[in-house]
């Protein structure tokens, strides 16, 4: 648990330099956490939602009712064939 400022901005580098962006949520805006888990057959671990600015807050392990906005960034980890699928749901990678 985050316990001072200074912790949270630690904590905030820290994720930035060890889990780059997976992924934007632009075509995924308005899903929930818990059916894009769904769509992946349950198959990603998703550790956390970065928040869009100008607030740009961390939610880490979110539960599945959070609903997900355009310009919001996930962090996961997944097998290769949950990142394909991530990549095809979320529109990544197309022209």
């Amino acid at each position: 648990m985050i316990s001072s400022p200074t912790s949270a901005i630690a904590s905030s580098a820290f994720m930035k330099a060890r889990f780059p962006p997976a992924v934007t949520t632009t075509r995924l805006d308005g899903l929930t956490t818990g059916a894009l888990r769904e769509l992946t057959d349950r198959s990603v671990l998703l550790i956390a939602v970065r928040t869009a600015e100008p607030t740009d807050d961390w939610v880490f392990n979110p539960p599945d009712s959070f609903v997900l906005r355009a310009s919001m960034t996930l962090v996961y980890i997944g097998s290769p064939k949950a990142k394909k699928e991530i990549d095809r749901i979320s529109g990544r990678g197309e022209g």
